[in-house]
């Protein structure tokens, strides 16, 4: 199901932030690249995917592109707890019910979705793999270049 995505306008969706009243919304975005990687406290492969992408959010300081972890399934303080302790600066949403997951096919995660500024799904990534960090700023870096 994910691969289909690939090629295909991303699905609009609304979900609350980590932070106290942030809200963030695919539509606001458009016109940037967007990465939105699928996550939870519990998945090792996550644990070891989530500092892969904080170096490439960090080496992207670029406001044309906008690294979304969304956080499936977790409760606010398990999520919040998590991201402290991991020293994670991305932004992070908060799925709890996991319907937008479901929309991006992430029957597994991790689940990364990146978005080219068209609004169209540029690449998905099911699973870890070392090195898939490097991988992603490739693929960003790419879409940032094009028109």
């Amino acid at each position: 199901m994910a691969v289909e995505l690939a090629g295909k306008l991303a699905p609009d969706f609304t979900l609350e932030g980590l932070a106290e009243g942030t809200v963030w919304r695919l539509s606001e975005h458009r016109g940037k690249v967007v990465l939105l990687d699928f996550w939870a406290t519990w998945c090792g492969p996550c644990r070891a995917e989530l500092p892969e992408l904080q170096k490439v959010y960090e080496g992207l300081a670029d406001e044309a592109f906008l690294m979304l972890a969304v956080n499936v399934g977790d409760q606010r303080a398990a999520a919040a707890s998590f991201v402290e302790q991991e020293g994670l600066t991305m932004p992070v949403a908060l799925d709890s019910d996991g319907l937008v997951a479901a929309r991006y096919g992430a029957s597994a995660i991790p689940h990364t979705v990146i978005i080219g500024r068209d609004g169209v799904v540029a690449e998905v990534h099911s699973g870890y793999r070392p090195g898939v960090g490097q991988a992603i700023r490739r693929e960003i870096d790419a879409l940032l270049k094009a028109e």
